[in-house]
């Protein structure tokens, strides 16, 4: 896979979820991203990517916009907490990789994520 400067190895680290329609970083996924940062400053050759997702509650034209926000939300928390920013590829990918497909609050809440995979630059 290609990352911001070639080829990655990529693990999934964590998700970040989000509210309904919304970009907002919650508190517990906060302290998440804190932690990431910190890890991330210690561990300087390591890259990221931000794969940004919705669910299919109210399905419009608003979901790539939406996933794109998400993954700007998640990115801008890393870089303000010091990860350079260079570092961090973002992908918003909206509705295209469900976690699951009922219609039930959890499953839409699985699916509004922003999923963090984490590289080693190869």
């Amino acid at each position: 896979m290609i990352g911001p400067s070639g080829p990655v190895k990529w693990v999934s680290v964590e998700n970040i979820h989000f509210e309904y329609k919304s970009a907002a970083i919650e508190p517990d996924c906060s302290k998440k991203l804190s932690w990431l940062a910190g890890w991330l400053i210690e561990n300087s050759d390591m890259v990221l990517t931000l794969d940004g997702h919705t669910d299919l509650v109210g399905i419009d034209d608003g979901s790539p916009a939406l996933s794109e926000r998400r993954v700007v939300a998640v990115k801008s928390a890393l870089v303000a907490a010091g990860v350079d920013a260079r570092r961090i590829y973002a992908e918003p990918a909206g509705v295209k990789a469900l976690l699951c497909h009922n219609h039930t609050e959890l499953c839409a809440h699985r699916n509004r994520r922003v999923e963090i995979l984490i590289g080693e630059q190869l």
